[in-house]
């Protein structure tokens, strides 16, 4: 596939903001990063929620969901594997009994985006999206509660901030707040979309994407979070170990 530098998403956005070189390496590349456990734990209690908004309707229908997209790849043994399996069959129950209480109504999941902004293509995945009493939209992303989340991350989130253009830009609804859902508590964590939370989302993307449009990847970030920091020529610790380093990260 050829790089295109006019066609961003989230991921992309946050892997040059994190460091230029690991943008270069993914996207300009091609090259593989190694899943951990974290990222496939995240990503496989997703899928299961996906599933049951889907069509499930038991705490039994979710769990068979949860058991069919686990993902085996990036734990350090066996052991640990099945300690965040059982982990997320208690987080999943939680979250159950959670979802049958609520009232807003449930628009989209797992929701594809597509819009334009200047002369980029921006992509991605909404986890969901709830239409609430006053006609406004809930902006939802669903996070497994190991990043230690608050209201004011969420107001300041470039992922939310994209989410809700797209609701915006690509589905013709105005989003009123945008939220992180808190599986392992299970909580929301809900602020409003702003307008200056619009503006600095724009402005993000006009930033980052001008700077991968004109080839520029200089500097480096921490690396004791990056994924490649073991490859990577520029790295400077090589020794962590990947689960650890990595925990702060969900999908």
């Amino acid at each position: 596939m050829i790089f295109d530098a006019l066609e961003l998403n989230y991921s992309k956005i946050n892997a040059y903001l994190s460091c230029p070189l690991l943008y270069k390496f993914i996207y300009v590349n091609r090259k593989y990063t190694p899943p951990t456990g974290p990222s496939s734990f995240g990503l496989s209690l997703h899928r299961a929620i996906a599933r049951y908004h889907s069509g499930g309707r038991t705490l039994n229908d979710l769990i068979v969901y949860y058991q069919d997209s686990w993902l085996h790849q990036g734990y350090e043994t066996p052991q640990q594997a099945m300690e965040y399996y059982r982990n997320g069959e208690k987080i999943l129950e939680k979250w159950y009994m959670f979802h049958s209480e609520e009232t807003n109504r449930i628009l989209y999941w797992e929701k594809n985006f597509r819009f334009d902004f200047e002369k980029w293509v921006i992509k991605g995945t909404i986890d969901r999206i709830d239409i609430m009493p006053s006609g406004g939209a809930d902006v939802i992303d669903y996070k497994t509660g190991y990043e230690g989340h608050t209201a004011e991350q969420a107001a300041g989130s470039l992922q939310l901030g994209i989410y809700a253009l797209a609701a915006e830009e690509a589905f013709g609804l105005k989003p009123e707040r945008v939220t992180y859902f808190i599986l392992s508590e299970p909580q929301k964590i809900s602020v409003p979309f702003t307008d200056e939370m619009r503006s600095r989302t724009l402005e993000t993307i006009r930033d980052v994407g001008t700077k991968i449009f004109e080839y520029d990847f200089t500097g480096r970030g921490n690396c004791i979070h990056c994924p490649i920091r073991k490859i990577c020529r520029e790295s400077t610790d090589k020794e962590t170990p990947l689960d650890t380093a990595d925990s702060r990260s969900c999908v």
